[in-house]
């Protein structure tokens, strides 16, 4: 995929109503260029997926196939590709988000459940006074923390969305980051993604929330939550959201580098994990 199919990309991912604008899929070509794919057939394009590496742990997404190119094969081939890309690149676990009804295709290419996802959704509100959240650390701090709950690196992701979005790229902890979150803004909506905080009761959820709300103002707001997080169900209890769309995180390869999903409130993409 180059820049300039950009374009495809958006028309097909709105055929199943993803909501992908041009700047995720910039995003994506910018964080691993070469595992952002591009099927043709008969000179023109028919499909793509976007594979993203993060060293020994690599990640799959938007996986599709224009609807009277299906049942050929093509999102076979796009899948094996990518693994092949990933698995070149040094990953021993791949993993990805897979629809429910879409989980035995993933099963046929030696895929294994791993848990369920679940989305959340309602008004992002200020109510209470937010908590003062800290200055937002050096990203060596913030990417150590961030690994211990994602399984792996993902400083270049972070990197990105701290100079994509930095007056809602919020973080807690005084000595040290204990949680953040980045609300990606675009359209009237706020799509939290990714969200992490610390479990074990240092992290500050609703702090967060909070802080996020008096920078941006109410609004529609979103994320999605492994079903492991009691920390996202708490909030959602809280903050009267609504429970949307199920999926099911799958992997391939070593069953390795899973992180701590307990602490993860909001995922950075169904498509990069």
């Amino acid at each position: 995929m180059r820049f300039a199919d950009i374009p495809f990309a958006i028309r097909a991912t709105n055929l199943e109503g993803w909501g992908f604008e041009p700047a995720d899929f910039r995003r994506l070509l910018r964080l691993d260029p070469g595992g952002c794919l591009m099927a043709v057939a008969g000179g023109k394009k028919v499909g793509l997926t976007t594979a993203t590496s993060y060293g020994t742990l690599g990640w799959i997404g938007n996986v599709i196939v224009l609807p009277e190119h299906r049942g050929k094969g093509i999102g076979l081939g796009l899948v094996s590709r990518a693994l092949d890309y990933l698995e070149a690149n040094g990953a021993e676990t791949v993993r990805l988000n897979s629809y429910l009804e879409r989980r035995s295709f993933y099963e046929g290419l030696d895929f294994r459940a791993e848990f369920e996802n679940i989305r959340f959704h309602g008004r992002l509100t200020s109510s209470g006074s937010p908590s003062r959240m800290s200055r937002v650390p050096g990203l060596r701090d913030l990417e150590s923390f961030d690994r211990r709950f994602f399984g792996a690196s993902r400083g270049r992701l972070l990197a990105s969305l701290r100079k994509e979005f930095p007056d809602t790229f919020v973080t807690c902890g005084e000595d040290g980051p204990c949680g953040f979150l980045v609300g990606q803004v675009s359209g009237g909506a706020c799509e939290i993604a990714p969200w992490v905080v610390d479990p074990t009761g240092r992290g500050d959820a609703r702090g967060l929330w909070r802080a996020l709300a008096a920078r941006i103002g109410e609004t529609q707001a979103a994320f999605t939550a492994p079903v492991l997080s009691r920390q996202a169900w708490a909030i959602a209890r809280w903050a009267r959201l609504e429970q949307g769309l199920k999926t099911i995180r799958m992997y391939h390869g070593k069953k390795a580098h899973g992180g701590i999903p307990e602490g993860i409130l909001g995922v950075g993409g169904l498509e990069k994990g």
